[in-house]
């Protein structure tokens, strides 16, 4: 707490986070997914995840940290990354999409507070306690349903990436953006547009300056 007092005390002058890269990586199969670290990346980095496959329960990969899931669609992870080789994740089921966003001179703050819709809708992040100027908060959606890439992020966000896969009748997509914090206090990104699931999962990640 002390360290981020000084930090925000500081102001301009202490470093800012830095969004390194995103990369989003799809399968359309069931079966092992090798999934590859995004370039630029360097050990130390801080690593998101999030997962959006059809129902069925998702598995932890080596080395990452499980924030969320509801068991059946999707699941967020974290790391601070110790190594940069590909690894494998378990695809259970068919329609899977993943992404991993990488942030330097981050830590974690709050973990993903999660949201979920079992209507149809657009992924809708909750809202996070705690921001202060310099944070980076980053809302994922996740749509159940739907093959679409074409999608806008909530208000005063920036998009990260967003795609979609689909095999047979199945399809699902996945999103991320960010949004540098200007002001203390809650926030609340709010829903994506311009997608419109059978279900949806979002989650909203604070990340502290170091």
């Amino acid at each position: 707490m002390l360290r981020r007092i000084a930090l925000l005390m500081a102001g301009e002058g202490a470093p800012a986070i830095t969004h390194v890269n995103t990369s989003i990586q799809k399968q359309a199969a069931s079966g092992t997914m090798t999934i590859n670290i995004p370039s630029g990346a360097k050990i130390g980095d801080i690593a998101v995840m999030s997962h959006v496959h059809n129902d069925g329960e998702n598995s932890t990969p080596s080395g990452w940290t499980r924030d969320g899931t509801d068991s059946v669609y999707a699941a967020f992870y974290h790391r601070t990354l110790d190594s940069l080789s590909s690894f494998s994740l378990s695809a259970g089921q068919i329609a899977n999409v993943v992404t991993i966003s990488i942030f330097r001179l981050a830590s974690f703050g709050s973990f993903p507070l999660m949201a979920y819709g079992f209507s149809a809708g657009a992924p809708n992040s909750p809202s996070a306690p705690g921001a202060i100027p310099y944070d980076v908060a980053l809302s994922i959606g996740l749509a159940v349903g739907v093959d679409d890439s074409s999608v806008t992020p909530p208000p005063g966000y920036e998009l990260l990436g967003a795609d979609g896969v689909t095999n047979g009748g199945s399809a699902n997509s996945a999103m991320i953006a960010m949004k540098r914090v200007s002001e203390s206090g809650t926030e609340d990104p709010g829903a994506w547009s311009g997608v419109t699931g059978t279900a949806w999962r979002a989650g909203t990640y604070l990340l502290n300056r170091v």
